[in-house]
């Protein structure tokens, strides 16, 4: 009898729920209602942060190097914190608006100064930001400036996707290109499948260098593993499969789903002290976590969501309205970052329509993944509330479980 294809049940299976849970009454649905209530809490924590006379703003990440509280003035950063104005703009906002327009201006400048600026998967996402808020806040630039940036990124984008970027880098920045090529492309600009082939090769590449053969996400040389930039990486790819309809892509970030739920304790939380860096919880971590999971079917997917509607990530006392992300493991020390980036992640997501044809359907209320998951670079056992992960190529065993009514966890 003739077989049939891996391939082709793995295609199968990408349209059949992957769990049955039993369905109780659950409302974590998230909508663009939510990411927009997040974006307008925060540029509220902004206002007070930013110095018209530089036209930016103060922000904190002490672990990557940044002291509190530095200026913001690269592009990315300009055009991070500029998205976050998003609704206010749109709803006419005029201050909103003109912050907007001079976070793009000045963020196309600094890379006329320095177009290595552009040259890199900063300049994806400054470009990608900039696109976004010229399709959705129209008055943030004249015709003419738009048109002038068009020519702009038309004629950096072949130099930039030259750039040596590696691991995960190589996938952000083939991701937020490719949608600024296709923005170019629907303007009347001719774009080469050489173009095309160039972003896809920086994904193939950044798949090649961190994707275990059991897919989990390794950096330096397969060797560390990093439960947010898997959680990322998957992200990427799924978007990038569906976008390119790319099936082993999809496949690929269906597989990377299954293993970071397997590291998901039964109440959604993720722990990211079960690998390297960063030591902390963030909320565009659990909003990438409820897409992958809707995207590939699994029934409980807005479980990861409630950690975005409780003010989970607006802890820090002294600034009530900054969205950041900190530590949840006991032992670490509780370090505010501000978590500028959810901007480009929720973006990709409204481009990719991430947030359309929610189930109505009653929720279940816990994360079924209770199991001994045994590959051969990683070992886990999921007790619900207790987590034993073992790296098989560093010999690090890590053994957290929950405390404090589940919001936090330690060692066991």
């Amino acid at each position: 009898m003739k077989k049939t294809p891996a391939l082709l049940i793995s295609a199968i299976l990408l349209f059949i729920p992957l769990i049955q849970v039993q369905a109780n009454d659950r409302n974590n649905f998230i909508d663009e209602t939510q990411i927009q209530n997040i974006y307008n809490k925060y540029s509220e924590h902004l206002d007070s942060k930013y110095f018209a006379e530089q036209d930016t703003w103060l922000f904190a990440a002490p672990t990557y190097g940044y002291k509190e509280w530095t200026f913001a003035y690269t592009p990315r950063n300009l055009m991070s914190f500029a998205t976050f104005y998003k609704y206010k703009a749109i709803d006419g906002d005029t201050l909103a608006i003109e912050k907007i327009d001079k976070s793009i201006n000045m963020a196309i400048n600094w890379q006329k100064i320095d177009d290595r600026k552009i040259y890199s998967f900063d300049g994806a996402i400054a470009n990608f930001l900039i696109v976004r808020m010229i399709e959705q806040v129209p008055d943030s630039l004249t015709y003419k400036e738009i048109e002038n940036f068009n020519l702009f990124i038309n004629y950096h984008l072949p130099k930039a996707l030259e750039a040596d970027d590696t691991e995960n880098r190589a996938a952000l920045a083939a991701v937020y290109w490719f949608y600024c090529a296709k923005y170019l492309e629907n303007n009347g600009f001719e774009i080469t499948d050489d173009i095309y082939k160039k972003i896809d090769e920086k994904m193939q590449k950044s798949m090649n260098e961190t994707i275990s053969k059991d897919f989990l996400y390794r950096e330096n040389n397969q060797q560390d593993f990093s439960l947010h930039y898997h959680v990322l990486q998957a992200y990427l790819m799924s978007i990038y499969g569906d976008w390119t309809k790319n099936l082993g892509t999809v496949v690929s970030a269906r597989e990377m789903t299954k293993n970071f739920r397997h590291l998901t304790f039964n109440n959604g939380l993720l722990e990211t002290s079960f690998g390297k860096r960063p030591t902390g919880a963030n909320a565009q971590t659990y909003l990438m976590a409820g897409l992958l999971s809707k995207r590939f079917k699994y029934l409980d997917y807005s479980i990861y969501w409630q950690y975005l509607s409780d003010d989970t990530f607006f802890s820090d006392l002294e600034n009530p309205n900054r969205l950041e992300w900190h530590s949840t493991y006991l032992e670490n020390k509780n370090i505010f970052h501000d978590d500028y980036s959810f901007a480009n992640i929720a973006e990709l997501a409204l481009s990719a329509d991430l947030f359309t044809n929610f189930s109505t359907a009653a929720m279940p209320e816990k994360i079924d993944n209770q199991g001994i998951y045994n590959y051969s670079t990683f070992w886990i056992h999921n007790n619900s509330d207790q987590i034993v992960f073992i790296n098989r190529r560093s010999d690090e065993i890590k053994k957290i479980k929950l405390i404090g009514s589940g919001k936090q966890t330690a060692s066991f």
